[in-house]
């Protein structure tokens, strides 16, 4: 239920922190239309409603955890569940909605391979869960997942601050080695 309310809510909250930094911007939008995000950060936009999610995943992780260890009533791990889907659906899906507007020549392509990757990660998790909470209990096993989510949000901001300078960089890369290229051709036009 947390991730239906997540998908059903969260687009509105995407879409107006999108309108809220054009209009900063002075950046027109134009309905079904792509906009050129070159000089926009998407990063900063996209992944300011990914830092609330995690956080609420990280919070729910952890309850959940506790709530198997103390074998609390079974409203302690559903509500724990609903926050944890909540917050990382809702993380999920505008890190899939960034990677969408950096592939927008290949969106089923970049969905694809966003899929596969979640799946050998869910794959790995269900493998090591076990184990973890037979060593750590579950309390603590659950915990050490939500720290390493605390260290993911380090990445998160860090793709915040630097990320619109890494694909600026990135697309003059690829100006200039589309120049290089054109210059190599016709070089090769003129000496036949």
């Amino acid at each position: 239920m947390g991730s239906l309310l997540s998908s059903l809510t969260m687009g509105y909250v995407v879409d107006w922190n999108f309108r809220r930094h054009a209009k900063a911007l002075g950046m027109t939008i134009v309905k079904g239309k792509q906009q050129d995000l070159s000089d926009f950060p998407i990063e900063r936009v996209r992944l300011q409603i990914v830092l609330p999610g995690h956080i609420l995943g990280i919070i729910g992780i952890i309850a959940f955890g506790w709530a198997v260890k103390f074998q609390t009533h079974l409203a302690g791990p559903e509500i724990s569940l609903f926050v944890l889907g909540f917050g990382f659906s809702t993380a999920f899906n505008s890190t899939n909605n960034l990677l969408i507007d950096f592939h927008r020549d290949q969106p089923a392509a970049a969905t694809a391979a966003i899929n596969f990757v979640r799946c050998l990660m869910s794959a790995g998790g269900s493998a090591a869960i076990i184990p973890m909470c037979d060593a750590m209990n579950p309390g603590w096993a659950f915990t050490f997942l939500g720290l390493v989510y605390v260290l993911l949000v380090g990445v998160v901001l860090w793709v915040m601050r630097d990320g619109m300078k890494w694909r600026q960089e990135l697309a003059e890369k690829k100006r200039r080695r589309a120049q290089e290229q054109g210059r190599d051709e016709s070089e090769r036009g003129i000496q036949q």
